[in-house]
């Protein structure tokens, strides 16, 4: 704002042009902050220099901001944080691929293409610690079991 003498004439004019463009992107909760990293008005504190601005600023809204009901629970996404393989009698086979699930929901028999890889299998099963879980979903932390021994690691989605 300081490069234009913190006018709040360009910064309606800045507003109303990415409406226009943000609303063919069908985003919902956009806000506006007129700053200026150079003298460091409404980053931190209130500027003196843009009285007319009265919302808050850019550290308070960040601060604030609600994200919570942005979790994505219709396109799945699983990165593999490790492979968990005991190799006792008890556990023989098992190789389970635990991580954080980034969105999406998730059930037993569902299938799944890894990636990079490209290898599609299905679930056999999901457990949260000692835990079977039904249908779990983000940002819950899992350890899913495939039908198949196809080549997942750490790193995997």
């Amino acid at each position: 704002m300081d490069l234009v003498d913190f006018s709040e004439e360009v910064y309606n004019n800045i507003i109303a042009q990415f409406e226009e463009f943000s609303s063919k992107l069908l985003m919902k909760d956009v806000r506006f902050i007129p700053i200026s990293a150079l003298k460091g008005d409404n980053v931190v504190n209130r500027s003196e220099n843009m009285t007319w601005y009265q919302n808050g600023t850019l550290l308070s809204t960040l601060e604030n901001l609600h994200i919570s009901s942005d979790i994505n629970k219709i396109d799945a996404r699983f990165p593999v944080q490790t492979v968990i393989r005991p190799q006792n009698e008890k556990y023989r086979d098992y190789r389970g691929y635990a991580g954080r699930i980034a969105s999406g929901i998730y059930r037993v028999g569902d299938e799944v293409a890894v990636l990079p890889s490209g290898f599609s299998s299905k679930i056999r099963s999901i457990n949260a610690g000692k835990q079977e879980v039904e249908e779990p979903y983000a940002p819950m932390s899992v350890a899913i079991t495939l039908e198949d021994d196809i080549d997942v690691s750490r790193g995997a989605m």
